[in-house]
């Protein structure tokens, strides 16, 4: 949680990466945002900057991706592939 009392997450559901961040401490989570779609995709870690754009990387197969998205969870365009593991 920051100073601010939001708490952000990532998680995995049926192959899938999401993010969310809770405005209210943690009771209540929106909106659920979707990784890029892609292959099977697993392990993921989402960070918040000062200005409120959310980075998330996820492995997607045997690669490593990454996309940023506002704090609304609007994908900003800006997306690639790190590495193939």
């Amino acid at each position: 949680m920051d100073g601010k009392g939001r708490v952000l997450v990532s998680w995995m559901s049926r192959d899938k990466v999401y993010w969310s961040l809770s405005h209210e401490g943690g009771k209540r989570f929106a909106p659920r945002v979707a990784a890029p779609e892609g292959g099977k995709q697993g392990s993921s870690v989402v960070l918040m900057n000062r200005k409120g754009e959310v980075f998330l990387a996820w492995k997607e197969d045997q690669q490593v991706k990454w996309a940023i998205y506002t704090h609304e969870g609007k994908l900003t365009g800006e997306k690639a592939l790190v590495l193939t593991l």
